[in-house]
């Protein structure tokens, strides 16, 4: 079974231009196969780290769960709840104790978030049979001292063989903290180097805006001002293609202009008495 993303994914990666990034994916997979059980995307916004993690959770897991943090997740007890009634509704068998019991009681305390959030993990373990990734994407929205965050962190201090997290986030500050050796073992930090596009992949990504584009030469100047940059790339390549007739009107609107300008130029250079020769210098 996989959750509801599944569908979604494999609809938005046929509505959306978007590539596969299938090197990316095999250098993953070799990690996924080692001993890395927490990764941290940290880069840039439009870096492409959401979409690679779809990628990811699609091609390399067998069951995932998103979380898209929000402004409402800044309280540790909201997160709580939301996670675990996600787990309830992709888990039938899944429960948790610890934290319905309190819930039903109307006895949540603020202070035991970490306790709460750590219960709901250990629970959705027993009812885990095949490795799953689950991926808290925007985590940027929460302030990296707040205890939402901390939340996080205790969630993904539980990860295992069976239980991997994928953490995107575009602020540096939410980089894991300083390691200890065990941590160290099994976190991976994948920063904007990894993210950005490669010449190849960009000139992929260009066949699907400029799908009649056979020369590739003249793009190398929007590679080479985006530096990679996958979100500048869509957009470059997104404004040539909505804008290719107003683009053409506006050059040749421009060009009149100018012409009409130099005319009424010339023509006041002719009353001021200025030779004719000078006047076609300055028309070329």
């Amino acid at each position: 079974m996989k959750s509801d993303l599944a569908e979604y994914t494999q609809n938005y990666c046929k509505s959306e231009q978007i590539i596969i990034r299938t090197n990316k994916l095999k250098e993953l997979e070799s990690l996924n196969n080692n001993k890395y059980v927490y990764f941290f995307y940290g880069a840039p916004g439009g870096q492409g780290k959401s979409v690679f993690a779809r990628q990811v959770a699609e091609n390399l897991y067998y069951e995932y769960i998103w979380y898209e943090v929000s402004e409402a997740d800044k309280d540790p007890l909201f997160l709580c709840q939301t996670l675990h009634n996600k787990f309830t509704d992709f888990y039938p068998r899944y429960s948790c104790e610890e934290f319905e019991k309190p819930v039903a009681e109307n006895k949540l305390d603020p202070l035991q978030y970490e306790f709460y959030i750590k219960s709901i993990i250990r629970s959705l373990k027993k009812v885990i049979k095949k490795r799953i990734v689950i991926i808290f994407d925007k985590v940027d929205t929460l302030p990296p001292i707040g205890l939402a965050y901390k939340a996080i962190l205790s969630a993904t201090s539980l990860c295992s063989y069976v239980v991997h997290f994928i953490v995107c986030s575009r602020d540096i500050n939410h980089t894991p903290p300083t390691l200890n050796n065990k941590q160290e073992s099994y976190t991976y930090i994948l920063n904007n180097d990894f993210f950005t596009f490669t010449p190849n992949e960009y000139k992929s990504l260009s066949l699907l805006y400029l799908n009649e584009l056979t020369e590739f030469s003249g793009l190398d100047k929007i590679y080479n001002i985006t530096e990679g940059w996958v979100y500048g790339i869509v957009s470059a390549f997104s404004f040539i293609n909505n804008h290719a007739n107003c683009l053409r009107s506006m050059i040749l609107q421009i060009i009149w202009m100018s012409f009409s300008e130099l005319s009424n130029c010339t023509t006041t250079m002719q009353k001021n008495s200025i030779p004719s020769h000078s006047c076609r210098c300055l028309m070329i």
